[in-house]
């Protein structure tokens, strides 16, 4: 899997896009909870959030290496 240029990749899962990804996600659950008054959606956010959050970012960092990766040829 091809990063890149602009991509910065720090080798693990880990990655900036991850830590944003699953922060926003426990913002989001937590704001929907608290929203719409569904208790349930803000205990789960501390479980919901990050795995939805992990799948989101690594869903994007998986599109962004397959089609927006420049070979060297290309360039």
């Amino acid at each position: 899997m091809k990063l890149p240029k602009f991509w910065k990749d720090t080798g693990s899962y880990n990655d900036t896009a991850i830590q944003l990804s699953i922060f926003a996600c426990i913002l989001a659950c937590t704001y929907f909870g608290l929203a719409y008054d569904m208790h349930w959606l803000l205990l789960g956010s501390i479980i919901i959030g990050p795995v939805m959050g992990f799948v989101i970012g690594f869903s994007l960092i998986l599109f962004l290496c397959t089609y927006c990766a420049v070979d060297d040829q290309d360039s």
